[in-house]
């Protein structure tokens, strides 16, 4: 997928409130205020360097992603083996004790359904945004 923003990195100088990449202005946080606002230019730097950090967030984002789908396939392939290991094996024939091997089944099934639930939550949060011109 082609990038549809600047490049980062962005970077924001020190006491400064405009987010830079190379020698293009990304974004300024500044504003004028009528009202009294109590650390205004805290407040101020502190957007820019949040605005500075959105590539870096980004392909955090993207790494966790790829991450996510590496666990959610470990934890499957976890739960097909305990499937076959309890089809080919018997109680006897191991002379294990079923409830522990049962247990960790069960804590294994009950952790790959709420992962891809979170997860499911999460992309489906994702598209929305997207969709609305925010992703």
């Amino acid at each position: 997928m082609k990038t549809k923003f600047t490049p980062g990195p962005w970077r924001v100088e020190a006491g400064d409130v405009h987010v830079f990449s190379d020698r293009i202005l990304i974004a300024g946080c500044g504003a004028h205020s009528d009202n009294f606002t109590p650390n205004l230019r805290e407040t101020q730097q502190a957007n820019a360097r949040l605005i500075a950090a959105a590539p870096d967030l980004l392909a955090e984002r993207d790494r966790l992603r790829a991450v996510n789908t590496e666990l959610v396939a470990a934890l499957e392939a976890m739960r097909k083996a305990c499937d076959e290991w309890a089809a080919e094996f018997t109680l006897k024939k191991r002379g294990m004790d079923w409830g522990v091997v049962n247990d960790a089944y069960v804590k294994c099934s009950v952790a790959l359904a709420n992962h891809k639930k979170r997860f499911c939550v999460l992309s489906e949060r994702h598209a929305k945004r997207k969709q609305r011109g925010k992703g």
